[in-house]
């Protein structure tokens, strides 16, 4: 009963880490957006700079979920 228990918690982990996985895409697709209306529109670019260093880290936070889910 027990190996039971622990697929349903891997199942469960797996669902919950896909979910993120595909709100980290939505959260990108939006940043990456916002980046490139603000290169057109010449914002400054220390947010520029900001804000690329944010997608930087949400596509390593999405890599790194990935290679969670591959491994599992």
């Amino acid at each position: 009963m027990g190996k039971l228990i622990n697929m349903n918690a891997t199942v469960e982990k797996n669902k919950t880490l896909q979910n993120i996985l595909n709100q980290l895409d939505t959260v990108k697709d939006e940043l990456a957006e916002l980046l490139s209306v603000s290169e057109e529109t010449e914002t400054d670019s220390a947010g520029m700079d900001a804000l690329t260093e944010a997608l930087d880290a949400l596509e390593d936070a999405a890599e790194m979920i990935g290679e969670v889910l591959m491994g599992d």
